[in-house]
């Protein structure tokens, strides 16, 4: 689990009086980029708007928090040196249009005095969203937007928080062999787990450099390249996974979802990126139709022993 996540939420917990469940709780966080710190003493006109606007809640102070309270609902408002974060509980988000409505005021306010900061000033920012599921931190990058901020990219900014909000959420671990599923060419000699999640699959680089029989390098190049010619946008197709390596520890690890990987296909001309794409389209098929990917491999382990109770 991620410590600064974690502790961020204790501190939101112990403000809000609420239970001490992780996994109740979503946090929203503005990081914005070409800016090496972002607390009051870095930021001072930023800060002294943001506590202007969220009297008498406050004031924030440097790398402190406060409690807000607008329209019946609460939050907790945080400042960190590598961002601003917002902790709100699901059930609330969900449940108050008032609640995302303050929100998205208080982070269009942040993010226009950010804007306007006299010292410094960032070019873009990033907003992205964690939350702690089955004791593993998800992160998705949500939008970065260029400064200044426009009424259009506010109106994505609340349509991509309502999607947030309202989406559903069945992870299970990898032992229970619904989540990851392995891939494996026609020939045998290549295979890889596949995380299928949001009806798409993602693949980790080091993944793509085996499907593809290429370099690190090679794949990075591809990857930078799909992303700075624009042909997609690197907020809507990667995502970081929480993974366990060989040395047992736990990292972030970015994945990258079946767009790119079909891309990247096309650039490396490598027919096991076609093979690959026929392998990924049926089993999403059978995963948004049945709701889960029949994982023949694992199963012939003996791993999977609810399989044919589950194909009822």
């Amino acid at each position: 689990m991620d410590d600064k996540l974690q502790k961020s939420i204790d501190r939101a917990i112990a403000l809000l009086k609420t239970p001490k469940k992780y996994e109740n709780y979503i946090s929203i966080k503005i990081v914005p980029l070409g800016i090496d710190c972002c607390c009051s003493h870095c930021l001072p006109e930023t800060w002294r708007k943001i506590n202007q606007y969220i009297a008498p809640c406050g004031p924030v102070g440097h790398e402190g928090d406060a409690l807000i309270k607008k329209n019946k609902n609460e939050f907790v408002f945080e400042s960190h040196e590598t961002g601003l974060e917002f902790i709100v509980l699901i059930d609330i988000i969900k449940k108050s249009a008032d609640c995302l409505k303050s929100i998205i005021e208080l982070i269009t306010v942040s993010i226009k005095a950010l804007s306007q900061e006299k010292r410094k000033q960032p070019f873009r920012m990033k907003i992205a969203k964690r939350q702690i599921i089955r004791g593993v931190v998800d992160e998705e990058n949500l939008i970065e937007i260029d400064i200044p901020l426009t009424k259009d990219i506010e109106k994505q900014l609340l349509k991509k928080l309502k999607k947030l909000v309202n989406k559903k959420h069945n992870r299970k671990t990898m032992e229970s062999n619904s989540e990851i599923v392995i891939y494996k060419n026609p020939d045998g000699n290549i295979k890889i787990d596949v995380r299928l999640e949001d009806e798409t699959v993602w693949v980790s680089q080091a993944h793509m450099c085996e499907l593809f029989d290429k370099n690190k390098r090679t794949i990075s190049e591809h990857i930078r390249n799909i992303f700075e010619e624009g042909e997609l946008q690197e907020e809507s197709v990667v995502r970081k996974f929480r993974t366990t390596a060989v040395d047992s520890k736990n990292y972030d690890v970015k994945y990258y979802n079946l767009d790119v990987i079909i891309s990247v296909g096309y650039r490396v001309k490598s027919i096991q990126g076609t093979q690959f794409r026929i392998w990924a389209t049926k089993r999403l098929k059978e995963y948004i139709i049945k709701g889960f990917a029949l994982n023949d491999d694992r199963f012939k382990t003996g791993n999977s022993m609810n399989y044919f109770n589950e194909l009822k």
